[in-house]
This record gives structure tokens, sequence and C-alpha cells, in this order.
């Protein structure tokens, strides 16, 4: 039953709960668009999990959320967070309804370097697909556009590292250091 080399023989059989934006109630969220790598979204909810998010919004488009090799590199944190799966745009203006911020990494003109972001109270921090980034529909939701400033060559961060630095903003600037 377990594609691993060495399992530990150990199986569950549980129901995927359904979740809606109306039991979204963290100060900070992540939302992932169109996430392709297993062991990149099993890092980003043990990360967030760590830096005490509560929930995790997916686009439709985002891997498997309970593949095997999610939930190992998530190490349990899959069970620990509420994590929603569905229309992101839907999530994403509803939650912009209640009062949440929007933040979209990028490249943008507009972008403003991490560090100067305003985190503080109820916002939402968009990370996108390893490869193509956070599609237009979603990145044009995001009223905050920001970017990680970086001085080696490298043109991006993996978006597992991305979102622990960012997350990592957050936690500290929610006076949780």
């Amino acid at each position: 039953l377990s594609e691993a080399k060495a399992p530990q023989h150990i199986v569950a059989v549980a129901e995927m709960p359904q979740r809606s934006d109306a039991e979204i109630s963290g100060r900070v969220v992540l939302a992932l668009d169109g996430i392709s790598d297993p062991a990149n979204l099993g890092s980003m909810l043990r990360t967030a999990e760590a830096f005490g998010v509560t929930d995790i919004v997916c686009s439709d488009t985002t891997v498997d959320l309970y593949s095997t090799k999610v939930l190992r590199g998530a190490m349990g944190s899959s069970f620990r967070v509420n994590l929603h799966r569905g229309n992101l745009a839907a999530y994403l203006s509803a939650l912009k309804g209640r009062g949440y911020k929007l933040f979209a990494t990028g490249l943008d003109r507009s972008a403003q370097k991490l560090q100067h972001a305003d985190f503080a109270g109820k916002c939402v921090v968009v990370i996108g697909n390893e490869g193509n980034g956070i599609c237009e529909e979603i990145f044009s939701l995001c009223e905050h556009k920001i970017i990680i400033p970086m001085v080696g060559k490298n043109e991006s961060l993996n978006a597992a590292a991305a979102a622990a630095v960012i997350l990592w903003q957050c936690f500290t600037e929610g006076g949780n250091e």
C-alpha cells in the first residue's frame, strides 16, 4: 500500500475534510497558486505551521494535497493545519472582502522589498507555481506586490524557500519573535 522503499507499516484511512472561506480565521493565510512539486508543497505546509499559519488555501491546479510525497514532506503538518482547496480567485476575493490584505510575490514595477511590506493585521501571502509564478488573474487581485531582495545572480528562490522567508517576516511582524 505504500510507495516508500522502507515503509513504516502503518496505514490510515480518513475522510478528507471540505472547508469554506468562512472557516478561515487566522491572522496570516498562505495561498498557493498551481504548486506542482509535492516536496515543495509538503515543505510549505510544515513551514507554515512552524510560523503559526493555521489556514492554507490551494488552487485547483495545485498538486494533490494528500499525495504520499506531500505527506512525507509535511511531517504531520497536513493534519494540524486547515487545508482549503478550490477556486483560488473566489477564496481570495472573499478574504479581501473580510478585511485581509493580499500580498503577491513576483516581479512587478510596483513591488516593494519584503522588509518594507506592512504585514500588520490580517493578510494573505500568495506563492505561485515554481516555473510560472502566480497566474495573472490571481496576481491582479492582490493589492500588494512584494519581492525578496537578493544579492546573488539567481533570478528567484525556490517556492518553498520564498514562502519560508516571507512567513518568517509575517511571524516576526505579528509580535511572535
